[in-house]
């Protein structure tokens, strides 16, 4: 499983927000379209900012926040596209080559689905130089939803701690 919190974590060594500051929802897609299993630990998408009592009952305050987005468009399109499909049914990750050290860049693919993510591991602004023979192709952004044709050595710009999930 993958993760970017769990009781140990919030624990002992505090929130998310406190370990990946800005940082958390890029975290949080890496984990969601890494192989494997991705675990959402209590309250996770209803953005905690406390340190859960370790032994003791806790209630968590349910609230909406942003990487709840996030973690429900990660788990539909997780549903949906077999190349984010656990184990032997979903596809074989391969690194990108982005051009740039602070961006990691991968392609998952299944058959004729396929989702390639860019994540920004930095506070500045990156840009890239994305895509190859094998992962160029028509895309749907999954945050925006706007389609997206990729080509070898297109340019993408990310924002600080910026994050891209294309799918198709």
């Amino acid at each position: 499983m993958r993760f970017t919190d769990n009781h140990d974590e919030n624990s002992w060594n505090g929130t998310v927000r406190q370990r990946f500051e800005d940082g958390a929802a890029a975290f949080a897609v890496l984990c969601g379209t890494m192989p494997e299993c991705l675990l959402i630990y209590s309250g996770q998408e209803a953005g905690l900012d406390k340190r859960l009592e370790f032994f003791d009952r806790d209630p968590i305050p349910w609230q909406n926040h942003p990487l709840r987005e996030v973690y429900e468009k990660l788990f539909a399109l997780k549903h949906e596209n077999r190349a984010l499909w656990n184990g032997t049914a979903g596809g074989d990750m391969r690194s990108i080559s982005s051009g740039n050290d602070l961006v990691y860049a991968f392609l998952r693919s299944k058959g004729d689905q396929a989702v390639m993510v860019a994540v920004n591991l930095s506070s500045n602004p990156q840009t890239i130089r994305l895509g190859d023979a094998d992962s160029a192709g028509e895309y749907r952004d999954l945050f925006s939803g706007q389609p997206l044709r990729i080509s070898p050595n297109m340019e993408v710009n990310l924002t600080p701690w910026g994050y891209r999930v294309w799918a198709r």
